[in-house]
């Protein structure tokens, strides 16, 4: 029986980083979310030139539209008594009648008029058409350097309500004060500069989850690209978004905004059942309009939550089943496809020879050809060997240089599995008795491999042969990045990874990272292996 062997040992583990490879790829982001999650373009262009004319000649609706790409929430406001609806628009007009009116206080008039439209209290097009209020709007423009910006039509769909600045929002201090459609706007602005200051993520993710403004289809399609480009995953908040589009989606006409939604929860790997079924049923019904890219969409994000929803024979039957590599754009896109019906168990035999066979190998591009790509065609080839029943097509050939890509591992997953090897290093008689980082060119990696007989005795790794009378049980270190986001379920790529290590022969000793801890003492970790062992084995 397993026993604790002399003192407790920290030898070294051969750990080398891990990076998942079942990520949607960046052009797929793209053409997705080219339809709906569009955030607005901040202004970094430098201060203009004076040219000597005036502003006046500009569009008065440009010029409101523009001052408010300058607007920054956190300035310190001006001690202007607030009143409500005209009195406080007539209020703050006339200041504009003084002799001097500076920067600060343009953009204090604008930002106070801006959140009294919002609120319905003030009509747009009155404010608008008012030539004190257009004075305000040319003083911030001038001001923050968009006259010209104006001339070259950069702004021409931003409206006027939702234009902030997000230069410098990690100093706002006074998020609550944000109407929705400015915090949106807030968001995306920071999802398209790629900055995550997170006091402020957390302040405007609050004001959206608190709102009880009801959002559009499209507001939700901006906030889920945001969510998913900077990598902000907020479960409340993700909560919200898919209990409005369970009610907004089968309302909708357009395929691309239903492609962008899909690429943001396969980004993030948020799972919901119930609104993947919503997606799946807007699919079928709208399959005359459903884009080729949309369809890509929606395979990949339920491969990577592993969610095979119980209208997938109608959906594979009108949508999938006919689908050929001559449908996409690049052969990268091909592989994800099929790739993604075989973690759902769903590849024919066809789907998968037209991805293996030497002709379209040859046809791929370096580009096609990344680590992650090539990691999906080793998943590919795989399943051809050991989950396909009879399949007699082409594998790819043992000297091709696709068997030979790199697989890392993530710093966090590389802790976790050096935890769990700390603790065999105590459990067995010394760490040739198993071995970490086993690729067996399934495009995965084996945290742990070793065997061990009926009467709990391990053999050491090097001396195991074909006559050995032993199990053979590999250990997968499940790690957060390993589980779906929202419902707690192992993603599509995990479980096809433990289906392929069954048919080889292996036993699964998974491992949670919610059950094995990398703080608890060492003692405690030994004691719970021994425990899931002993219950493996019998």
């Amino acid at each position: 029986m397993l026993k604790l062997v002399g003192t407790l040992r920290s030898g070294p583990s051969r750990l080398s980083p891990r990076a998942t490879s079942w990520c949607i790829s960046s052009h797929q982001m793209v053409a997705g979310c080219s339809g709906a999650a569009t955030a607005p373009q901040p202004n970094d262009d430098p201060l203009p030139p004076s040219t000597g004319k005036s502003p006046e000649t500009l569009s008065k609706n440009q010029l409101v539209k523009k001052a408010f790409a300058d607007l920054n929430m956190n300035k310190t406001p001006l001690e202007v008594p607030r009143k409500k609806s005209q009195s406080t628009m007539e209020e703050l007009l006339s200041t504009v009648d003084n002799k001097f009116v500076s920067y600060k206080q343009a953009v204090y008039t604008i930002t106070v008029l801006s959140q009294e439209v919002e609120k319905g209290k003030i009509d747009l097009t009155t404010l608008e058409a008012d030539e004190r209020y257009q004075r305000f709007c040319r003083i911030v423009a001038k001001k923050s350097g968009v006259v010209n910006a104006i001339k070259s039509g950069e702004a021409e769909n931003r409206t006027q309500s939702t234009l902030i600045s997000v230069d410098d929002l990690h100093e706002s201090a006074d998020v609550k004060k944000l109407s929705i459609s400015q915090t949106i706007q807030m968001f995306c602005g920071l999802a398209v500069r790629q900055r995550r200051p997170r006091p402020l993520l957390r302040g405007l993710a609050d004001n959206i989850i608190k709102s009880s403004n009801s959002l559009s289809i499209k507001n939700i399609a901006d906030i889920l690209y945001g969510m998913a480009r900077l990598n902000f995953i907020e479960e409340e908040l993700l909560v919200k978004l898919s209990d409005g589009l369970k009610k907004k989606i089968p309302g909708v006409t357009q395929s691309p905004i239903i492609g962008s939604i899909l690429t943001s929860l396969g980004m993030m790997r948020y799972r919901d059942d119930a609104l993947m079924d919503t997606l799946c049923d807007w699919s079928i019904k709208h399959k005359n309009i459903l884009r080729t890219q949309d369809l890509c969409a929606l395979l990949m994000t339920l491969a990577v939550i592993g969610y095979s929803p119980g209208n997938f024979d109608v959906l594979y039957k009108d949508l999938v089943a006919n689908l050929r590599d001559t449908d996409m754009t690049k052969g990268s896109e091909w592989i994800d496809v099929v790739w993604s019906l075989v973690v759902l168990n769903r590849a024919s035999h066809r789907q998968v020879e037209s991805t293996l066979n030497e002709k379209f190998i040859a046809t791929l591009t370096d580009r096609d050809t990344s680590a992650a790509k090539k990691h999906k065609l080793l998943n590919i080839n795989a399943a051809a060997k050991y989950l396909l029943k009879n399949y007699s097509g082409p594998v790819l050939k043992e000297d091709s240089p696709i068997l030979e890509a790199p697989i890392a591992r993530v710093k966090d997953k590389e802790v976790f599995v050096k935890a769990i090897t700390d603790a065999l290093a105590n459990l067995f008689p010394s760490r040739e008795h198993f071995r970490t980082n086993v690729d067996v060119r399934t495009g995965f990696l084996i945290d742990v491999v070793f065997f061990i007989d009926t009467k709990l005795i391990t053999s050491p790794v090097d001396k195991v042969t074909e006559n050995t009378k032993a199990l053979r049980i590999a250990i997968n270190a499940n790690y957060y990045h390993d589980f779906c986001v929202g419902k707690k379920h192992i993603l599509g790529a995990v479980s096809l990874h433990n289906r392929l290590l069954e048919a080889m022969g292996y036993r699964i000793l998974d491992i949670s990272h919610t059950d094995f801890h990398t703080h608890d003492k060492l003692l405690k970790r030994i004691s719970y292996l021994n425990d899931r062992i002993k219950a493996i084995v019998k």
